[in-house]
């Protein structure tokens, strides 16, 4: 399936997937910004910047760019 042709996300799975960013973000004990926090919990529309992957070597350097189709 390319890009073209895939199903855009809905607000709710955008929400899940910046989900598993802050849960990644706490589990390497970084802060997390208040912005993402808020579009977690639906005050905000959106999440406000993606975390830098080369700040994170133990982490496969894109995986939330997959994770979010960017």
């Amino acid at each position: 399936m390319t890009d073209a042709t895939r199903d855009p996300v809905s607000i709710d799975e955008r929400r899940d997937m910046i989900r598993v960013v802050v849960s990644g973000l706490r589990a390497f004990k970084d802060p997390v910004p208040q912005q993402m926090i808020d579009f977690v919990e639906g005050r905000a529309d959106d999440p406000g910047p993606l975390p830098d992957t080369e700040k994170y070597r133990n982490a496969r350097p894109t995986w939330w760019q997959r994770m979010l189709g960017r």
